[in-house]
């Protein structure tokens, strides 16, 4: 019932009298940009509310994939990926294993190359000096 009165005078009294704007008169620039301002404020705090609120519900749904035993992860090229952590585990070791192999293979390749080059200088070496011994 409170909230349906009518206010009275005295309380009519209180409130700020507000000029009235003719029609003809310009909009208020600063009012104008106040009002935008706000509303683009509104909008960036909601927005980044929103955002907050995704990042939370995808770590949380994380978090429980892990309790339940469970490993995801997340690329451009091939989406969400979600297997057990033991599939996971078997498959992190296997590529790093692989990468190892490489690494290997690739330094196994430049020292062959680096002997060869080696080779080929000793060999010119010999056969300089059996042309030098031989005049």
């Amino acid at each position: 019932m409170i909230f349906l009165r009518e206010p009275s005078a005295s309380e009519k009294e209180d409130e700020p009298q507000v000029p009235l704007e003719k029609e003809d008169d310009p909009p208020d620039v600063k009012n104008i940009v106040r009002i935008v301002g706000k509303k683009v404020g509104k909008a960036a705090v909601y927005g980044f509310s929103y955002f907050m609120n995704g990042v939370g519900l995808y770590f949380t749904f994380g978090i429980l994939l892990n309790v339940f035993g469970y490993a995801y992860e997340f690329s451009f090229k091939d989406g969400y990926k979600i297997d057990t952590i033991q599939n996971k585990r078997i498959e992190r070791q296997f590529e790093r294993e692989s990468r190892r192999y490489e690494i290997e293979r690739n330094d196994r390749l430049s020292q062959s190359s680096i002997g060869i080059v080696v080779n080929r200088l000793d060999s010119s070496e010999t056969v300089l000096e059996l042309a030098e011994s031989t005049k």
